[in-house]
């Protein structure tokens, strides 16, 4: 039996089924779903599952709410422990990890003296979108230490964007951190750049607890598990 999920976690959990921000295949879905990953790679098995993690003031809307967001802040605080004392600046990767990382630095600056560094992503007429910069002027010293955050990880390449960019601007990543790990390669890439990633949830936690909980049957629990294997 796996260890299931309790407190403010359990909570939040249980928030994400019943707000649609985690769905399955089924009759309303019976092909599955496209992720990010189809954009590059367009014959990739569709997923039998699907996460949106957006308010509904994003270009591509999902059900959060301002109030879902404070109390995602404080499951990554819980979650970075310690490690929040050595920061110097929060990174939310746009644009889905925006409200995370405003959330976050909100919480973490009433105690710790952290910048904020907004991220630029561009989107070209090709269809391509990339980190291209700093909003507004940068006055945090090469060496400080930054959290990138974003709402999730599949594979890592716009965190390695990410990660790349503040790079060159001089600035230290050690941490990342995301609500949900989709256990997709992520974390190993990252790993790969010495780099180490903190989730408040893995997928593979969240479909336990759904089980657990009468949502989901195990049959589809293992379904999912076996695409993410298979997709890794």
């Amino acid at each position: 039996m796996p260890d299931l999920l309790t407190g403010e976690r359990a909570l939040f959990a249980k928030r994400l089924f019943d707000i649609g921000a985690i769905k399955f295949i089924g009759p309303d879905n019976p092909d599955g779903f496209k992720l990010k990953l189809h954009e590059t790679v367009p014959d990739a098995p569709m997923s039998p599952i699907y996460l949106n993690l957006r308010d509904t003031n994003n270009p591509k809307p999902g059900p959060l709410t301002v109030g879902d967001y404070t109390v995602t802040a404080s499951l990554m605080a819980d979650a970075l422990g310690e490690l929040r004392l050595g920061l110097d600046a929060i990174a939310p990767l746009p644009r889905a990890g925006d409200p995370f990382g405003k959330a976050l630095f909100e919480l973490l600056s009433r105690g710790l003296p952290l910048e904020y560094l907004k991220l630029v992503k561009t989107d070209y007429p090709d269809g391509t979108r990339k980190l291209t910069g700093f909003d507004g002027v940068v006055t945090l010293p090469p060496g400080s230490l930054v959290l990138p955050v974003d709402d999730l990880i599949t594979k890592a390449g716009t965190k390695v964007e990410g990660t790349n960019l503040l790079a060159e601007a001089g600035f230290v990543v050690r941490h990342i951190i995301v609500l949900v790990d989709r256990e997709q390669g992520g974390r190993e890439e990252l790993e790969r750049l010495g780099i180490t990633l903190i989730a408040v949830f893995t997928l593979t936690e969240l479909l336990d607890f759904y089980v657990a909980t009468g949502r989901i049957e195990q049959e589809l629990r293992d379904r999912v598990l076996a695409y993410i294997r298979a997709n890794s």
